[in-house]
């Protein structure tokens, strides 16, 4: 193990990257390079986001880990120290410093801070005693806000700190459902890798795939199946995720699910079914898409 990564967790070997190192060596030296560097906590969310679409995928494991790197770097730059022995004055210094960066020690602040992906708040708060799960007056949580908006440092490091993947708003939606809605494809990987129920169903009977669909969003919709979702579940409704995507005129998404065997012939409770709903849709690209599905069938 490496000196400087355990100064920077304390010397906590149970906080040590060991699959990072494993898996990417290469990228454990630039950790280890960038350690002492003002832009290190940068450097390290850095890794977690693809602007470019062409990083190298992470597992959780090795996200996890890096999500640990940050909360530790967090933890460092704030002068704590896994040593400590007085628990409440962590607690207190951590209000402290709330208090000074002008943030109100409540929920409000808690859940603003995993919508805009500010992981130093998040470990604040924490530390200052908040409850992971917590939520707000629609029943979401730290983490359905973070997934929501796509931050994936901070659903990280709320997983890293054992955010629960199933809890659900007060309409039955998971941090899952609201990643697929909003389409961030490496969320909803990370969030399944730590267990999320890929079938989860809401108060109106909508999985994340159906979320997806109806949203448009592809690479959500192929994760999602990869993981095994449901591709013909029916809704209170009764309509599947490609009835959603046709009544949206979502034709790469109709595609995708069509190729993974979505059934078309499923009616909804207004008696109608995918492929006549196709067939007589306005746009011309998904007309020919399920006219081509009946000359497949047929032949």
């Amino acid at each position: 193990m490496n000196q400087q990564l355990l100064n920077l967790i304390n010397g906590d070997s149970s906080r040590y990257p060991h699959q990072l190192a494993e898996q990417h060596p290469r990228v454990l030296e630039l950790i280890i390079a960038s350690s002492q560097s003002d832009a290190f906590g940068a450097y390290l969310q850095s890794l977690l986001l693809d602007d470019r679409g062409n990083r190298q995928g992470f597992s959780s494991v090795v996200i996890s880990e890096i999500s640990t790197l940050i909360q530790a770097n967090d933890e460092r730059l704030l002068g704590y120290s896994l040593n400590e022995t007085d628990v409440w004055g962590h607690v207190k210094e951590a209000r402290h410093h709330l208090e000074e960066s002008g943030t109100a020690f409540n929920k409000e602040g808690f859940f603003a801070a995993a919508e805009r992906g500010e992981t130093m708040k998040l470990v604040l708060f924490l530390k200052a005693g908040m409850k992971i799960n917590a939520t707000d007056h629609h029943g979401k949580t730290p983490l359905i806000w973070a997934s929501s908006f796509g931050q994936l440092p901070c659903v990280g490091l709320l997983l890293a700190n054992q955010a629960a993947t199933e809890s659900q708003d007060s309409g039955g939606y998971t941090a899952l459902h609201w990643a697929a809605a909003n389409g961030h494809a490496e969320v909803i990987q990370l969030l399944l890798e730590h267990g999320a129920n890929a079938n989860a169903v809401s108060k109106t009977g909508r999985t994340p795939l159906i979320q997806a669909a109806a949203r448009g969003q592809r690479d959500a919709v192929m994760v999602l199946m990869e993981a095994g979702a449901y591709i013909n579940h029916q809704d209170e409704e009764g309509e599947t995720a490609l009835h959603k995507a046709l009544q949206q005129g979502h034709v790469h998404v109709s595609e995708a699910l069509i190729n993974h065997h979505a059934d078309v012939e499923l009616n909804n409770k207004a008696q109608i079914n995918a492929y006549a709903m196709g067939l007589k849709h306005s746009n011309i690209a998904i007309r020919r898409l399920l006219s081509e599905k009946k000359f497949i069938s047929q032949k």
